[in-house]
């Protein structure tokens, strides 16, 4: 099911990328972006080492991608990096994951941001996904997840020079 965005205005400019770039995004994944951008990864985190094997695994389950692109600006201080291409160029998955923690572990979350940003886009909602949504952390859907299959993890920008070179 393709979205219906296409000739909705939208102020938000990372939205409206997102929404040209994956056009079978839904409303769940607008709300999953905008929810790492003002929270980051900070939700994932039980320990570094249980992160790091959880990353292992992952890695282990997905396809390489030529195709893929190594990073992408969600907004804010944050970007994903897309594992694909991160072990496609034969990066430090440690360096990663380190950075992964450090992100989650710097988190100031921006709650009245994300609940002001989320009421201006209110209006793309649907689904009523926003009705009963209590403001936590929330999945990809199976939509974007068939079409896309997301395999990322979510960085503060400031490691990012340090992860690409």
């Amino acid at each position: 099911m393709e979205n219906t965005y296409k000739n909705i205005t939208i102020e938000d400019q990372i939205i409206k990328e997102h929404i040209i770039k994956y056009p079978y995004i839904q409303f769940q994944d607008i709300v999953k972006l905008l929810f790492q951008r003002y929270f980051g990864p900070g939700h994932m985190i039980k320990s570094s080492k249980s992160s790091y094997a959880y990353l292992q695994e992952e890695i282990n389950n997905i396809l390489l991608d030529n195709n893929s692109t190594l990073l992408e600006d969600i907004g804010g201080e944050y970007v994903r990096i897309y594992l694909s291409e991160y072990v496609r160029q034969n990066k430090d998955l440690k360096l990663l994951n380190k950075y992964f923690v450090k992100s989650a572990n710097t988190i100031t979350p921006k709650t009245n941001n994300f609940k002001e940003v989320l009421e201006s886009i209110k209006h793309l909602d649907n689904i009523n996904f926003l009705d009963n949504y209590d403001f936590t952390p929330t999945h990809h859907s199976n939509i974007y997840n068939e079409y896309y299959s997301p395999h990322y993890r979510v960085i503060n920008k400031k490691y990012v020079k340090e992860l690409i070179k």
